[in-house]
Parts: structure tokens; C-alpha cells; sequence
């Protein structure tokens, strides 16, 4: 099951590979809407098992067997053997494609993974006027692999993917430096167990908000930084290993938008900090809603800071305050008013925030009250305490929120009162 959020909150299900699949689902939040064979005719299979969205909010589904659909604006395109110069399994290499990975470059181009490459060509890319290019993996060393997955680009326009092939059990990286014609400066490598990976069967692999590469294993997670080093000659990464996910089977991870880990595994789902140093939360089918302790799929919907967790058992949803920041400050919008003070441990929301905004609380005579840093989201907390630690008295309160640099800040009032 392959999940994916656009960026209008609705959620896209591929409903899985080989015969297993059923079409496509999509939840608006209100309905759910299944697009198979029976129902709409332009699609030539059900088999669809992963997805994409793009930065022109087009959807882009990789099938199993059949290439893969594009839909914008509400119209459906199917890329494949008869489309395309992509080429199929060495069994069928005119006629059956798998793709199973889906990305986007900083130029907007779309890069395709294929799972098992007849003609060695594992990635693909077609520009934004859709010019077409084929890639071989100089890494490969001329061999057709098998069971390629999770294509993840990073800022440097690397792209990383897993190859679950026998004989290359590992992570690779190709980065073509930006001319699709001259095969003469592109970079790639493989890495393993040998390197410095937990171990060489990679399940998962996701670029955060800094470009450090997340890898999921069998047993735990790694971290590889310095990725721009992967355009030298002689690429100096730094691997290192989440302790707090030691031993972990992983079977998928997703970034939301304070930077934070949301990590699938056979036991739960496991909320991580930015760099991994801290285990915030642990989820399951005991303490939580999660239909089962194996956790398939992870999806993100960066707008409302809703966490989509697929499992064998059904889905499930968590409101989190995750939240996208926004790219100015217009409205600071304050809830609730009047914030009521009791002993309850309520919180006053502040929404509305850039990122990594800070926030000053002030009374009406304009005296610092408190002082703190958002968690790096659109919103941000209070818990009507003052820098001492003590509850503030019934009044009005100014709250002031700005920019690390100060150079843009907005302000708002709350009314407390204190019980």
C-alpha cells in the first residue's frame, strides 16, 4: 500500500502490486473514491502500488506491470511500453514495466525508478516540455538488477534508492550533474554493510529537511550526511547509526514538517526527533488507535498535520501539530480566547508562525512575561506560564512573534483568565 498526500490534503492509496492490487483510492475527507479497471477504462490495470505527488500537485502512480499514470487536473495519462522507450523485465522488455519509484529533481523534472530494467537503464527522466532520457548506473557495473525501490532526491539532486537485487544487496546514488546527454561526469556509488549501513537489506529510504539521508534496514536506521559530496570524485558521507532505533526491523519512514521522524516497524510506530537523538513517542495497536503493530505506509499531509498510517488491517489517522509553517506572517491567530486558566494542563495555540519563529509574551504594559522558540511549524504553544514557571494572572496579554533576525514580526492579543 503506497500513500501520498497532495497538496490540496487529499489522500492517494495505491492499492498494491502484482495481483493484489485493486485500483486506486482517494479520500478527500469526506468520501472515498476507487479508480479500477471496471470503472474507468483507461486504466490498464489495478496493479498500482506507489505514489507521487509533484510540485505542479500532478499525481504520479507507479504500477506493476503497466508503466505508470500521471493525472492532473483531473485527467489521466498512462506512460508505458507503448509510450515510452522505458524498458520492461528481461522476460517481457517490450511489454512489461514495473516502476516502483517516483521523484522529483530541482528543475522540475520527473525521475523514474524501474524495478527491473531489461536494458540495464534503471532510471529514466522526462523534462517539463517532456523530453525524454534513459540512465545506466555506472555503480551497476553493467549488470541487470532486479528489485530496485524507494527512489529519494535530495537537495543536490542525487537521487538515492535501494536495490534489494541478490547479487547488489545495498543503497545506491547516481547524480548525472545536470547534462542528460554526456554519461562522461555522472556519479554514482553503492553502499552496504561494508560501508558503514546497519545492513545491506535496505527497506526505506527518505532525504529530511537538512538533505541527510534516512536509511531503513533490518536493523535500525542510518543517517548519511555530507551528501554533497556524492558530485566528488571521492565522496566523503558520514554514516552513522539511530541508536534509538537500535535493532529496529524498519519498514518505512516520513519527514514531517518540524523535521521529525514518523517510523513504521513490525512493533509500532516510533516518533524520532530531528537528528534522531531522542525517542518522543511510541504508537501501537494497544496505546493507540493502529489497527495492527506492522506498519506498512506513511503519509503526510503537511497542511493540517495529519499523519496517514497504512497497515494489512485498515488505516488510520493522527492529528499532530506538524504543521507547514507559512512563508510570511499575515494573521496570528490565537485560540482559545479567553484562555481559561484552571490547572488542566490546557494550552494556548498560537497559529500562524514562519519557520523556527520566536514568540514573546507580554502584558498590557508592554513587560516581558516570557520568551520561547516554536518548534520550527506553524504553530506553536503556550502553557500561560511565565519565565519563572509561574501561572500568569487574569489579564490581557500581548503576544509578539518574529523572525530569528527580526526583521518581520506580528502580533495578536489573548485575554486570560485565571481560575
Amino acid at each position: 500500500m503506497g500513500l501520498n498526500v497532495d497538496q490540496d490534503g487529499v489522500l492517494w492509496v495505491g492499492s498494491g502490486n502484482d495481483r493484489s492490487g485493486v485500483g486506486i483510492y482517494k479520500y478527500d475527507g469526506n468520501a472515498w473514491t476507487n479508480y479500477n479497471i471496471q470503472n474507468t477504462p483507461q486504466l490498464p490495470g489495478n496493479t498500482y502500488f506507489n505514489v507521487f505527488t509533484a510540485s505542479d500537485n500532478s499525481k504520479y502512480l507507479g504500477s506493476w506491470g503497466f508503466g505508470f499514470l500521471r493525472i492532473k487536473d483531473d485527467q489521466m495519462q498512462v506512460f508505458d511500453a507503448f509510450n515510452t522507450d522505458i524498458a520492461g523485465t528481461p522476460e517481457f522488455p517490450d511489454l512489461y514495466i514495473v516502476i516502483s519509484g517516483l521523484g522529483e529533481d530541482s528543475r522540475n523534472n520527473l525521475w523514474i525508478l524501474n524495478y527491473w530494467a531489461a536494458n540495464r537503464k534503471t532510471l529514466s527522466m522526462i523534462t517539463p516540455d517532456s523530453t525524454w532520457y534513459h540512465f545506466t548506473i555506472p555503480a551497476a557495473q553493467n549488470a541487470v538488477l532486479q528489485r530496485q525501490h524507494f527512489l529519494a532526491i535530495d537537495q543536490y539532486d542525487t537521487k538515492w534508492w535501494c536495490s534489494q537485487d541478490l547479487s547488489k544487496t545495498g543503497l545506491f546514488y547516481f547524480n548525472e550533474n545536470k547534462t542528460y546527454d554526456d554519461p562522461s561526469d555522472d556519479r554514482s556509488g553503492f553502499l552496504n554493510k561494508s560501508n558503514g549501513l546497519n545492513d545491506n537489506f535496505v527497506t526505506s529510504v527518505v532525504v529530511d529537511r537538512r538533505s541527510d539521508v534516512w536509511v531503513g534496514t533490518s536493523f535500525g536506521i542510518n543517517i548519511i550526511s555530507n551528501t554533497n559530496t556524492a558530485l566528488s570524485s571521492s565522496p566523503q558521507f558520514r554514516i552513522s547509526s539511530v541508536f534509538a532505533l537500535r535493532q529496529q526491523s524498519i519498514n518505512c519512514i516520513a519527514v514531517d514538517p518540524l523535521n521529525q521522524k514518523w517510523v513504521g516497524t513490525n512493533q509500532g510506530l516510533l516518533l524520532v526527533n530531528s537528528d534522531g537523538s531522542q525517542l518522543i513517542a511510541t504508537f501501537d495497536s494497544k496505546n493507540s488507535p493502529l489497527l495492527a503493530d506492522e506498519i506498512r505506509s506513511i503519509a503526510i499531509d503537511e497542511n493540517s498535520g495529519r499523519i496517514y498510517v497504512g497497515t494489512d488491517a485498515g488505516l488510520t489517522s493522527f492529528d499532530t501539530p506538524s504543521i507547514k509553517p507559512v512563508d510570511n506572517f499575515s494573521e496570528l491567530l490565537i485560540y482559545p480566547s479567553p484562555f481559561i486558566i484552571d490547572g488542566r494542563n490546557t494550552f494556548l495555540t498560537i497559529d500562524g508562525l514562519i519557520r523556527d519563529s520566536n514568540i514573546k509574551i507580554l502584558n498590557i504594559s508592554g513587560k516581558l512575561v516570557n520568551e520561547f522558540s516554536s518548534p520550527g511549524g506553524r504553530i506553536a504553544f503556550w502553557d500561560g506560564r511565565n519565565s519563572e514557571g509561574e501561572f500568569v494572572h487574569t489579564g490581557v496579554y500581548l503576544i509578539v512573534a518574529f523572525d530569528k533576525e527580526g526583521n518581520s514580526v506580528t502580533t495578536n492579543k489573548v485575554a486570560v483568565l485565571r481560575k
